[in-house]
């Protein structure tokens, strides 16, 4: 069986490092090595990647607020359309 190397460079540890999970959800065995070819520990910098933005706070707020506004919703209408009938 053939193994093949591929390899991309960025200046983003942060890229670099979606990349390489990205990679590695697919099943490849993945790596990250310095400009000298040196590998990388991620460990410790993965800590320092966990800060969510403002924008990833405010959109997993929408997906949960979102369904839980529908469903409360949908609920109140039956309520209504069940009080209707009797």
């Amino acid at each position: 069986m053939a193994t093949w190397t591929i390899r991309t460079q960025t200046s983003d540890f942060k890229r670099a490092l979606e990349m390489a999970e990205d990679q590695r959800n697919r099943g490849y065995t993945v790596w990250i090595e310095d400009e000298n070819g040196g590998h990388v520990d991620e460990r410790p910098l993965k800590h320092e990647q966990t800060n969510r933005s403002l924008r990833e706070i405010g959109v997993a707020a929408l997906f949960l607020l979102v369904p839980i506004t529908i469903g409360i919703g949908g609920l109140y209408l039956i309520g209504v359309w069940v009080d209707q009938l009797w």
